[in-house]
């Protein structure tokens, strides 16, 4: 399958980042510490069903950089 057919997945994996990114801008509250875990649980489960060559494409710029950028610091296989 060609990787022009993830949009919806890459986009759910851009939400779960703004939602851990946001969730860890709230420093001393474990409900917020909680839901980090969860949106990284999250894209790490998303970022499974997405083929590898869609984070090589259009990832080093634009809405889809915070993805790309994630999935780096989490150290995913498919950098």
């Amino acid at each position: 399958m060609s990787h022009d057919y993830y949009g919806l997945e890459m986009f759910a994996l851009a939400s779960t980042r703004g939602a851990n990114a946001e969730a860890r801008s709230i420093k001393g509250n474990p409900e917020a510490a909680a839901a980090a875990a969860r949106a990284v649980q999250a894209f790490r489960t998303v970022s499974r069903t997405v083929d590898p060559r869609c984070f090589i494409f259009h990832t080093d710029e634009g809405f889809f950089k915070p993805v790309a950028d994630l999935t780096r610091e989490l150290n995913l296989a498919h950098q």
